[in-house]
């Protein structure tokens, strides 16, 4: 797990979970009480429930050498029309579902 501290008013952190990410998803969602007991809540008035209103995508892509003979041209998908693209993608379809619902 990984933990930073980018300001003073936000707090990152990261941890890879052994299970599908429907499983983590669901977790987080539906049972967060077992995440978070309501008792570490720090502000003044009772919390009545938690609900989360962002998720944070963190992407690896592992394993390009895998790929085979030229895999090291693969290592351009972290920069401009790769995986920053298509999470931009990603997060816009997200957007648009949204405002569906």
């Amino acid at each position: 797990m990984s933990s930073t501290s980018q300001a003073a008013t936000s707090v990152q952190a990261d941890i890879v979970v052994d299970v599908p990410q429907e499983n983590a998803f669901r977790m987080f969602t539906e049972r967060f009480d077992e995440v978070k007991p309501r008792e570490h809540n720090l502000l003044a008035v009772p919390i009545e429930r938690t609900v989360p209103e962002r998720a944070r995508v963190a992407l690896e892509h592992r394993y390009l050498d895998r790929h085979g003979a030229g895999w090291e041209s693969f290592t351009s998908l972290g920069e401009g029309s790769g995986w920053p693209l298509y999470l931009d993608r990603f997060r816009d379809a997200t957007q648009r579902d949204a405002a569906r619902a």
